[in-house]
């Protein structure tokens, strides 16, 4: 299901970002605050590197250490890990309306938004997999060829993959 009046829910979320985040027990000091993004610093982030776009009303963040720009949509899918793509954003949309108390009313997707959020879930699927794989397993001759390319800090910032050829392989996608 999806919400039919996603448009009026979405301007009622958007002021939202600054509780959202105060929310999530992000720290703030004002006028800075921790960055909605800080599992990917390398860093405790003790000093807030995170602040508020001018001109925004306060509805979209930039972080000055990893250069990540969001609002509450993308904040929500870096704290919670909550999908925005496809039918999971109405979903992520639904779960913040909720939150805060913003009424919406349903309609249902069309066959094309159902087809998309199947590939869409099956890709992820996919790519978690394979990052999983990756990691827990560190093939030597897949970890090789990152040394060499110089890519090893890549492999959890941008979720580097790897499935081998092979039978469990091959269950995985059957099963998908």
């Amino acid at each position: 299901m999806k919400i039919k009046n996603v448009g009026d829910v979405i301007e009622q979320l958007k002021p939202l970002l600054e509780k959202y985040l105060k929310d999530s027990n992000i720290k703030f000091r004002d006028p800075l605050f921790q960055c909605p993004n800080y599992k990917e610093h390398n860093n405790e982030d003790s000093t807030p590197s995170c602040g508020f776009l001018p001109e925004t009303n306060k509805e979209k963040f930039h972080c000055f250490t990893c250069g990540c720009v969001g609002d509450i949509f993308q904040a929500v899918a870096l704290i919670e890990g909550k999908n925005i793509q496809g039918l999971g954003f109405y979903k992520t949309v639904q779960y913040l309306a909720d939150k805060y108390g913003i009424k919406y009313e349903f309609e249902e997707p069309t066959e094309e938004e159902k087809q998309f959020d199947l590939v869409q879930t099956f890709l992820t699927k996919i790519t978690e997999s394979a990052h999983k794989y990756l990691v827990t397993e560190k093939p030597k001759g897949v970890m090789d060829y990152l040394k060499k390319r110089n890519w090893i800090k890549g492999i959890n910032l941008f979720e580097f993959g790897y499935l081998p050829k092979g039978e469990k392989t091959k269950q995985f996608f059957i099963k998908a």
